[in-house]
């Protein structure tokens, strides 16, 4: 009971809940969602798979790639997201195994005052790593 209570807080500390966003004026958001393909038990242990965010517009975002949650602001316009997906093993006794996947790339027009929340699924081969943006309009409550 004790070991099911440790990982349950374990796993709920790492749970972080959605940003909230500054008003956009006039520019767009570009979020990192939840995998598609969430955390599921695998050979002894949990895979995690998902996407790093490296450059937005040929920035840098920085020391730390984005994650869940994580989002910056960018001109309206076009919008180049460049990342490595990734699939990550760990196993129960807190070993881990990591593949870092192909390079993955989206292009698209950004609209002022949206909020584009990108979401990753990678198959269960570790071959393929398929992205999809999802859009909507700022509202007050964003």
């Amino acid at each position: 009971l004790l070991t099911s209570l440790l990982l349950n807080s374990l796993l709920l500390s790492g749970c972080a809940s959605p940003p909230v966003l500054p008003d956009l004026q006039g520019q767009a958001a570009v979020v990192m969602g939840f995998t598609t393909d969430e955390a599921k038990p695998y050979e002894g242990g949990t895979v995690y798979s998902g996407l790093l965010i490296h450059r937005i517009n040929g920035a840098s975002v920085g020391d730390t790639p984005l994650r869940r949650y994580d989002y910056r602001t960018v001109p309206a316009g076009k919008v180049v997201v460049e990342g490595q997906c990734y699939w990550y093993w760990r196993g129960i006794s807190w070993e881990t195994h990591q593949d870092l996947l192909e390079p993955a790339r989206l292009e698209w027009d950004a609209q002022p005052g949206h909020i584009y929340t990108l979401f990753v699924t990678i198959d269960e081969y570790k071959a393929t790593c398929m992205l999809e943006l999802f859009d909507k309009p700022q509202t007050a409550h964003d």
